[in-house]
């Protein structure tokens, strides 16, 4: 007799979750609530201080926040909250790697009954940064899980193939494995856009077309975004067309270590009368921004299916991305957006730069060209045939 496909318990482990702004968060409650639609018993395990969204707790979520660095004190919380039988688990990237070997320890399900949806950031980052301390420490844990996961997920293949090279380099393993694609999920819920600040209405007002960018400004966001190359871009094109940031004004959201060298790299470049440095936007806020603005650069170094990215193509807003990087899956040439053939050259995004400005977009024709491939409902129900493969042995 097959098992009741409602009945499945699923832990789903996230990097991080609301009451947080990031991208992380933002696409791991999305996932979750596509899960949960599904028809299972979904329980997410957080490592930070979390609180379930109101619209959230409708679908049945539950959730678990076990904030301690002691991994010890952690498998006691594990083993005091996580009762019963777990039919599979879900790992939302590799983040946490070393407590992510606790969970499976206590709750006891197959290989073939766990996941991991590599997102990219934390997959890159902790592989790169191997001579800092920690992140060698998490990059052993991290290659460590992967040796208990039979179903690997990604946002791109550009990941799988990065995950195949640096995490399972056994290609006797790497065979066993089921690989799949699993874009980044739209909101179920559709926000109420908001009214933008008056410095930013103001400063939309001051052009006929504006751009957005935006990022964290850690030393590894900046590496990421490749925001230095953009700057440099964005000067060659003035050079170019003195009048060429006059008539295309510049967004750029973003806080943290770096933001003042990227700052002071502006007015070196003479660039900075036309660029709107904004440290911080709430989410909602920068969704409103995104229906307003003529297209935004995300001309990353690598790039998974970042939420931001999202959405802008859900949204009709044009977006400007490099080949090779990930995120160029996502990208229709000239349909939805720009695509370049190297994010390391100054040129080539001036030349991207100047074609996303070039001509009008539609917005409608660039949100469904991107949705018919990537809407919600066409990856919930693809999400629907993965979760069928990997309870196959418990269906």
């Amino acid at each position: 007799m097959s098992r009741d496909f409602t009945m499945t318990r699923i832990l789903v482990v996230v990097p991080d979750f609301f009451p947080s702004e990031s991208g992380y968060s933002h696409a791991s409650i999305n996932a979750v609530a596509a899960y949960a639609s599904l028809g299972f018993e979904i329980h997410v395990i957080s490592y930070r201080e979390a609180l379930l969204p109101n619209w959230l707790a409708d679908y049945g979520v539950r959730l678990h926040s076990f904030v301690t660095d002691s991994l010890e004190e952690l498998e006691k919380l594990f083993v005091k909250s996580l009762h019963g039988d777990w039919d599979a688990v879900i790992f939302e990237t590799y983040e946490s790697s070393n407590k992510g070997l606790v969970l499976l320890d206590v709750v006891d399900v197959p290989v073939s009954r766990v996941a991991v949806r590599i997102h990219a950031a934390t997959e890159t980052e902790t592989f790169l940064s191997g001579p800092n301390e920690y992140y060698r420490y998490m990059f052993e844990c991290a290659k460590r899980l992967d040796e208990r996961i039979g179903h690997v997920w990604s946002t791109t293949w550009h990941y799988v193939e990065f995950h195949k090279k640096h995490y399972r380099t056994n290609p006797q393993y790497q065979s066993a494995t089921h690989y799949a694609l699993l874009p980044n999920f739209p909101s179920p819920v559709k926000p109420d856009l908001l009214h933008i600040t008056p410095e930013i209405s103001a400063w939309l007002s001051s052009g006929p077309r504006s751009l957005l960018l935006l990022g964290r400004m850690s030393w590894q966001g900046v590496h990421q975004k490749n925001f230095p190359n953009v700057l440099q871009a964005l000067h060659a094109l003035v050079q170019e067309d003195p009048d060429f940031l006059s008539n295309n004004k510049i967004i750029f959201i973003g806080d943290g270590d770096e933001r003042r060298n990227l700052f002071d790299m502006a007015v070196r470049l003479g660039i900075e009368p036309y660029i709107l440095f904004v440290n911080y936007l709430p989410h909602l806020e920068v969704v409103s921004l995104i229906y307003r603005v003529s297209g935004a650069i995300l001309a990353s170094r690598y790039e998974g299916h970042s939420m931001f990215a999202v959405e802008c193509l859900e949204s009709g807003c044009p977006l400007l991305v490099a080949e090779n990087t990930g995120i160029e899956e996502y990208v229709f040439d000239d349909v939805t957006g720009v695509k370049i053939k190297r994010f390391d050259d100054v040129f080539d995004i001036a030349e991207g730069i100047k074609r996303l400005t070039s001509r009008s977009w539609n917005r409608r024709d660039v949100a469904a060209a991107y949705c018919e491939m990537f809407g919600l409902e066409r990856v919930r129900n693809k999400a629907n045939l993965l979760f069928k493969y990997l309870l196959a042995d418990r269906l």
